[in-house]
């Protein structure tokens, strides 16, 4: 089993301090670093552990491959769109054994922040290896093992990887999320595709109605237990 790691793989960003509020950083692989490294032409993959600390909100990494055409498709997408650091400090996102790494893949690794939920002063929040500050790292396990320099880092200051981007955010609905988000424009009155939408939105309430209720009688049977 081999380890690439994604984002700022050495926290290379340390010390510095994030913007107060919401913001996102945005970093690069390149297509250098397993055209040069990898052995294999393909490998497996099969789990992302996407790791930041207690600010984290959003995490994914985009993985792109050229397509004959020389052109740039995106082909696979590790998200988790509301990320907690209860969880164990990392969200494992399981994939499907069609999903590869070829040698010239390209990947971005976005990581989405909120400093008001730091336990310390929020103007305050830099990169760093305590639970207080923030990390960006996406730890992809595949095999075979490609033995790639640097511990398999491939991000910032590794592998010729860099930060392609960071800015400030101004409200949530600029983490992109879609989970849970409720299209106003799409209605009954739309046709087919607002009568889909509508069953779809009565499934999803209904389905939660039974989670409530399962979830309420497991309370009472644990307190009958009690």
């Amino acid at each position: 089993m081999g380890v690439i790691k994604l984002g700022d793989p050495y926290v290379a960003l340390e010390s510095q301090t994030l913007p107060d509020g919401k913001s996102t950083f945005s970093f690069g692989c390149p297509s250098t670093c397993t055209e040069t490294h990898f052995e294999e032409e393909e490998v497996t993959v099969f789990s992302h552990l996407l790791h930041m600390h207690e600010n984290g909100q959003r995490m994914l990494t985009r993985q792109y491959r050229t397509d004959s055409d020389g052109n740039e498709v995106l082909l696979h997408t590790a998200d988790v769109e509301y990320y907690s650091f209860l969880q164990a400090g990392a969200h494992v996102v399981s994939v499907n054994d069609s999903t590869t790494i070829k040698k010239g893949d390209v990947f971005t690794t976005e990581c989405f922040y909120d400093t008001s939920y730091s336990s310390v002063d929020s103007s305050n929040v830099t990169f760093g290896l305590g639970s207080e500050n923030e990390m960006c790292i996406d730890y992809v396990l595949y095999y075979p093992d490609q033995r790639l320099p640097n511990g398999g880092a491939c991000g910032l200051l590794a592998c010729d990887g860099s930060i392609l981007s960071y800015s400030e955010l101004e409200e949530d609905s600029d983490f992109n999320r879609t989970f849970g988000v409720v299209d106003t424009c799409t209605s009954s009155a739309n046709g087919e595709e607002g009568d889909e939408s509508s069953s779809s939105s009565r499934a999803t309430l209904h389905l939660l109605g039974l989670f409530a209720v399962f979830t309420t009688a497991a309370l009472v049977l644990e307190a009958v237990i009690v």
